[in-house]
């Protein structure tokens, strides 16, 4: 933001008389009469009547009666938009009687209320004493008083009482720094204060442009519409309604204070504790602090003289940036040195918003020190103390949000990890669950077969089959099982089979010495020898060999079956066997371990399950 003047805008306009554009003499007379002409004036808006204009009289006489009823005459054609009208004529009912009688006040005559009828009511009096106007004598009448001699004209008249009721229904105030006719508008007219002789006054045309703009229904519309063309959008802004300008500044202020924050306390957000993370927020909110004192200056405080320049500008931001500098170094040693090592949030958390709320002051003091005038730092400490405050608080909010939120994902953890302890155990049971039926489907086939050829044999296959799933009843639920237990079942298993092939099945199992109590798997070597001698001894002729080889090496364990039976096709699929033993795998190790299947240089499955888990 850029001013080309450097002097106060407020004296330019106000003092020098500039504007960008060339004035309308009209609006600047409603612009001086209606709003004093300056923006720090005593009324803020412009009044007006809100409802009917309505006139009655007392002690008037014939020709005074007439010279309000011209008036009267003359107001509707200004104003034809608005009801103007003798109070009994628009109530049907005599003033005095109308406010005797109470029932009038919960009644609305043509739309309006009673207070609204009363507080739209012009009372003119007529006095034997000395001419006199006595404004404001009764807090919700508007009251006019007048004496005039028998032999006053009717024109004379006329000018008295049309001049005290237009400055009454447009609310118009004698200015007392006003001594002198402002020569600019026609000296003659009935707003153009001070005046020393009424009769000399007219409603002329500038008058009349006032009281027909002023009661217009977009009046606010149209007269806001010349200021912003006439003058600097900035003045134009504060004249119109410095209350709603103060609000709108604060507003964007607010806003862009809010942006701030969450840019400094959100972008650089990262939960590290290098002195960068703590210098580049405090840069920001810094640096933002003084932008939106020069965005409040620019736009509200016109009346200061505009003396930026580029070397204040550099001066400005070397000191911010070295209060940034000595705030986030302070916060910095101080918190990671000092208060993170004491135990408990509670205590850590009071002890870093007090000293947040310390480190801030620290360019003021340094204002202090270089300006030495309290009288000027404190009305600027003043709102930097609520914005101090703010940033704490919201420094706070920060970090308690951030212990909220670790300890719900901590929760939420160690919830998952439960729960997927859980899962994997029920799924395990879902294996064991399917490998037992599976394997007694097959050795209950086996044994129908044997009840034809031998019942010693079908004897001896009951009996093994028994001790096969004792083993399994005595093991349930757990995930585990060692080497050598699984060896066991694995050789119970194929004493069941070799009743049933004989000579046509040999097998041979190779454990390292040492393995047999590591620990692998419950039901990993069962399904691999299952589908060798399902897939492999029992599609051959010749006799069918099957080896079971357990060895350790460099960095895994090695388990491998293989069996002379027919190759792997190309295209092998998991089948039910290879399925069980995959998501025992991937249930116990992940993706650590790995099972490999080739033809050559022997047909083989091998599974490598790593050392160091």
């Amino acid at each position: 933001m850029i001013n080309s003047s450097e002097g106060s805008l407020l004296v330019e306009v106000e003092g020098n008389n500039y504007s960008k554009k060339e004035k309308d003499i009209h609006w600047e007379y409603v612009k001086d009469k209606l709003f004093e002409g300056k923006i720090n004036r005593s009324n803020e808006t412009a009044k007006k009547f809100s409802g009917p204009i309505l006139f009655t009289l007392k002690n008037a006489t014939k020709k005074d009666s007439l010279a309000v009823s011209e008036i009267i005459e003359s107001l509707k054609k200004v104003i034809p938009n608005k009801t103007i009208e003798s109070f009994s004529s628009f109530t049907k009912n005599n003033f005095s009687e109308y406010t005797k009688d109470k029932t009038n006040r919960n009644t609305k005559v043509q739309g309006y209320s009673y207070s609204d009828i009363i507080s739209s009511t012009i009372k003119i009096n007529f006095e034997t004493d000395k001419y006199r106007n006595k404004h404001g004598s009764n807090e919700h009448v508007k009251s006019l008083y007048f004496s005039f001699k028998e032999d006053t004209n009717l024109e004379d008249r006329k000018k008295y009482i049309q001049y005290e009721i237009l400055r009454t229904i447009c609310f118009i105030q004698d200015n007392n720094d006003i001594l002198f006719l402002n020569i600019t508008y026609p000296t003659e007219a009935i707003f153009n204060s001070p005046t020393y002789n009424i009769l000399d006054k007219e409603f002329t045309e500038i008058d009349k442009f006032l009281v027909q703009k002023l009661y217009a229904d977009n009046f606010k519309q149209q007269f806001s519409n010349y200021m912003y063309k006439t003058y600097p959008w900035r003045y134009a802004n504060l004249f119109i309604n410095k209350n709603l300008a103060h609000l709108k500044v604060y507003t964007l202020i607010g806003f862009l204070g809010l942006l701030m924050f969450v840019l400094a306390f959100g972008l650089f957000n990262t939960r590290k504790t290098t002195y960068l993370h703590y210098f580049f927020p405090m840069l920001v909110i810094l640096l933002g602090l003084m932008n939106l004192h020069w965005i409040y200056s620019y736009i509200i405080d016109i009346e200061q003289p505009n003396n930026s320049s580029l070397n204040k500008s550099i001066y400005s931001f070397l000191y911010v940036l070295s209060s940034a500098l000595i705030i986030s170094f302070l916060l910095w040693i101080i918190e990671q040195k000092i208060i993170n090592n004491y135990l408990g949030f509670t205590y850590q958390f009071v002890m870093k918003l007090v000293l947040t709320f310390s480190v801030l002051h620290i360019p003021v003091l340094i204002g202090y020190f270089l300006i030495g005038k309290t009288n000027e730092t404190l009305p600027v400490y003043i709102p930097l103390f609520f914005i101090f405050l703010t940033l704490t608080l919201g420094r706070g909010l920060l970090m308690y949000l951030n212990h909220f939120s670790d300890s719900l994902v901590k929760q939420k953890e160690i919830e998952l990890r439960k729960l997927k302890e859980l899962n994997t155990q029920n799924e395990l049971k879902s294996l064991h669950a399917h490998i037992n039926p599976h394997f007694l489907y097959n050795a209950l086939n086996s044994i129908a077969s044997l009840m034809h050829e031998s019942t010693s044999k079908a004897e001896d296959m009951i009996l093994s089959l028994s001790d096969l799933f004792r083993y399994s009843i005595n093991r349930k639920g757990k995930k585990m099982s060692t080497i050598e237990d699984e060896v066991e079942m694995v050789e119970n298993y194929l004493k069941i089979e070799k009743i049933r092939f004989e000579k046509r099945l040999q097998f041979t199992i190779d454990v390292e010495k040492g393995l047999l109590e590591k620990e692998i798997p419950m039901y990993l070597l069962q399904p691999l020898i299952e589908n060798a001698v399902k897939h492999g001894v029992s599609k051959v002729e010749a006799p069918g060999v099957i080896n079971l080889e357990i060895k350790q090496g460099k960095n895994s364990l090695h388990i491998t079956v293989s069996d002379n039976g027919d190759d792997f096709p190309e295209d092998m699929y998991s089948g039910y066997g290879l399925q069980s033993v995959y998501d025992l795998l991937r249930l116990c190790y992940g993706d650590k371990a790995f099972l490999n299947w080739t033809n050559t240089p022997k047909k083989s499955i091998t599974i490598l399950i790593p050392s160091q888990l």
